[in-house]
């Protein structure tokens, strides 16, 4: 990969040469359908392909396909660049393939079961293995999104729970080794960021 954008950079100059580089490099995760290999590309090349520029141009790709099927491969696309950009590229994996399954929509998405989700995620816990981590932190987010989304105060304390749990989840999963250097860090402060947010919470409500 490195020695192709060497070459095209001396073919076409700096900046066309590294243009059209990215471009193959968003064929190349566009057509690739094992989510492990798209995972390593994100890793290898996370600049340019989780830049501002990418993202914007997958989304309006998305926006303007007139096929209903390309278009959704898009959309599952700017998903999974938003999720690598906002949690890393492991645990986004792990969740476009609790989610979403394939890009091209052959899985339905899980449907939203709080009580089945409870139930995997206290079996998960149990078992105690590490490799089930992104899954716990992926149901924990779940279970979260529609209680911040409803913003009621009386599941405030379940809501500051919640964040504790996944901030433990994450802390868990930063421990393992596992993680590239830069999504252990990405990981870490969103870990600080949610057990922050759940002391005001519990402060709030004890005042």
């Amino acid at each position: 990969m490195h020695v192709d954008l060497i070459r095209a950079c001396r073919e076409q100059g700096v900046e066309d040469g590294g243009a059209g580089f990215a471009d193959a490099l968003v064929n190349l995760l566009l057509r690739n359908n094992s989510l492990e290999r798209k995972g390593a590309l994100l890793k290898a090349w996370a600049d340019p392909l989780l830049s501002d520029e990418m993202l914007a141009g997958i989304k309006k790709l998305a926006k303007a396909e007139k096929n209903a099927q390309s278009a959704t491969m898009l959309q599952w696309h700017v998903q999974l660049l938003q999720r690598c950009r906002t949690r890393g590229v492991d645990l986004a994996i792990a969740a476009q393939q609790a989610t979403g399954g394939k890009a091209g929509g052959s899985r339905k998405a899980r449907r939203f079961d709080p009580k089945a989700l409870v139930n995997e995620l206290n079996s998960l816990t149990s078992a105690g293995n590490p490799a089930t981590l992104p899954r716990q932190a992926e149901i924990l987010e779940t279970l979260l999104r529609p209680l911040s989304a409803a913003g009621a105060e009386e599941y405030s304390l379940t809501r500051a729970d919640l964040m504790s749990r996944l901030a433990m989840t994450l802390t868990r999963l930063v421990n393992t080794g596992t993680l590239d250097p830069a999504a252990a860090a990405e990981i870490s402060e969103w870990a600080d960021s949610l057990s922050q947010e759940a002391d005001a919470i519990r402060k709030k409500r004890a005042n």
